[in-house]
């Protein structure tokens, strides 16, 4: 791993993270083959890495933080109040943070250098790395900051659609990842009666599509405001335009990595990674992420109700993204992004 270079494909949950991540193993010279859980995880049972070894090491970090100081070094950051001597809040936070970091970079580097297969000659490793809050991105540039990320986008009601489907069919399945965060067992049921009969009630309720809309907003503005601040080290790509082109966006995504692709490695990748090749592969967990992946699907479920509440909700954003003076979310009626970095 000592001359292997390290990214890491990101954006939300069903937003073409996994075509991506396919496209790019098929790739001479990377490998690309997993989704490790290290910063992130949409699954309520299941912590990410990160929040686990964070979760340990609280009481510990705690306890010698504040009564070791010397030992790790901070003494100087002691304050005095009353002539009790601390550490505040802010202080403690940040190092846990670093020793995390620490730890999960350790362990990830361990992880890629065993998924490479001996004799593979591969100058990028990545991992698929799904992330539903902002800190999940800044733990991977705290853990790895030369590390490059490429981030998904995709349009929100079509996010909004393929996250329900893809919880109700891993709840009917009881796979381990069926309990995904901002969805419970109403949108199951909700989901499983439409199925049988949609005219026996709506697809999703409005709450449920607010509440994902929100999700999708203040991850929108934040892999956006990170492509601005880093370009060299982000990549940014709507969905809908990998779609209209995937070779001419695989092949923007590999440039971005510095190798140059043979046409006929890009198009075998993407044939590869294709929906029809996905469907007659047989691993059924990764089938289960492909479902139709058309845009505008949503216009098949989505209630007007629900649509019209998804806009709000965007509209918000933008309107006080306008207030602040950041860049957010366009409210766009068909539910597409706005242009954020489209293929050349």
């Amino acid at each position: 791993m000592d001359d292997t270079q390290l990214f890491f494909v990101s954006g939300l949950p069903k937003t073409g993270t996994t075509w991506l991540m396919r496209m790019l193993d098929g790739v001479d010279g990377i490998c690309c083959r997993g989704e490790g859980r290290f910063f992130s995880s949409s699954i309520r049972n299941v912590p990410s890495l990160w929040d686990s070894l964070a979760n340990a090491v609280e009481p510990w970090s705690r306890y010698v933080a504040t009564r070791k100081c010397g030992w790790t070094g901070m003494s100087d950051r002691i304050e005095t109040i009353n002539r009790n001597n601390y550490l505040s809040e802010s202080v403690l936070g940040e190092w846990r943070e670093q020793m995390v970091g620490f730890l999960t970079a350790q362990w990830v580097k361990k992880s890629f250098a065993e998924t490479v297969g001996h004799g593979e000659d591969v100058g990028w490793v990545g991992d698929k790395t799904p992330a539903t809050r902002p800190e999940e991105l800044s733990r991977i540039h705290r853990a790895f900051p030369s590390a490059k990320l490429l981030l998904m986008q995709r349009g929100v009601k079509d996010f909004v659609v393929s996250y329900l489907f893809h919880f109700w069919r891993a709840m009917r399945e009881k796979r381990p990842d069926r309990l995904m965060n901002h969805v419970d067992t109403d949108d199951f049921l909700r989901i499983e009666r439409y199925s049988a009969n949609p005219d026996m009630g709506p697809f999703a309720s409005v709450g449920t599509c607010e509440r994902l809309a929100r999700v999708w907003c203040v991850m929108r503005a934040e892999t956006e405001h990170l492509h601005r601040r880093d370009p060299d080290r982000v990549w940014l790509v709507r969905y809908e335009d990998l779609r209209a082109e995937p070779r001419a966006g695989l092949r923007s995504a590999v440039e971005f990595l510095g190798l140059t692709p043979e046409e006929s490695v890009l198009t075998r990748a993407v044939a590869d990674a294709s929906v029809a090749a996905v469907r007659s592969v047989s691993d059924s967990f990764l089938r289960s992420h492909i479902r139709s992946g058309v845009p505008g699907d949503w216009k098949r479920h989505l209630s007007a109700q629900a649509s019209e509440a998804i806009d709000r909700v965007v509209q918000g954003f933008e309107d006080d993204a306008g207030e602040t003076g950041r860049a957010g979310p366009a409210a766009e009626g068909d539910g597409a992004v706005s242009s954020g970095v489209r293929i050349r």
